[in-house]
């Protein structure tokens, strides 16, 4: 926001989607996105490690792995949609104006509609087996399951021609929800 102001979501307004990615300093800011990729990967890693002995009964080995391969597999739908901004920002230099809008609306869609399932799946399975073995604090668990919940209704803002901003309390929690987890696995891992 500080270099291209609002993001744009949710529009075929070619004007618009130009203006945004017009700024070629967005390209060193998606490139480094990788790196919090990288460590979301470790978080996945170190998530596993922690609760693989505790999740003794089917049930919970079932939530473990289905949350495993949900959070995974943002991994590459992640770099997926940092490398569609990139290839905005260097399309805003030319007038391709359905090249953009095709670019746009596959990153959109990504981003703002199908990413918030896997995010709800994963933080869903983690956040019901946190709450079944009780290995974290009660309150990180309810509070995963309200991101989880939020998350599915996120999934449909971009459908329902809702504003963006409906997604931030919720984005906002994830993060609450994100963070804590990671310092209880860090506190774990001493």
């Amino acid at each position: 926001m500080i270099v291209a102001g609002q993001r744009v979501t949710g529009t075929s307004d070619f004007q618009l989607i130009q203006e945004f990615y017009s700024y070629r300093e967005l390209l060193p800011l998606y490139w480094q996105h990788g790196l919090g990729v990288v460590i979301f990967g470790g978080f996945i890693i170190g998530f596993h490690r922690f609760m693989r002995d505790q999740a003794t009964k089917t049930i919970d080995r079932l939530l473990l792995a289905t949350g495993v391969i949900a959070a995974a597999s943002v991994i590459p739908l992640a770099l997926t949609e940092l490398g569609l901004q990139a290839a905005l920002v260097q399309l805003s230099d030319t007038q391709a104006s359905e090249a953009i809008l095709g670019v746009f609306a596959s990153w959109d869609w990504i981003y703002n509609s199908f990413f918030y399932w896997l995010e709800a799946v994963w933080v869903g399975a983690f956040s019901l087996l946190l709450l079944r073995t009780q290995a974290l604090p009660r309150w990180i668990a309810v509070l995963g399951l309200v991101v989880a919940s939020l998350h599915v209704f996120h999934s449909a803002v971009l459908m329902l021609g809702l504003p963006d901003a409906v997604t931030l309390p919720g984005t906002a929690l994830f993060l609450v929800w994100f963070i804590a987890t990671g310092i209880q696995l860090v506190r774990w891992g001493r």
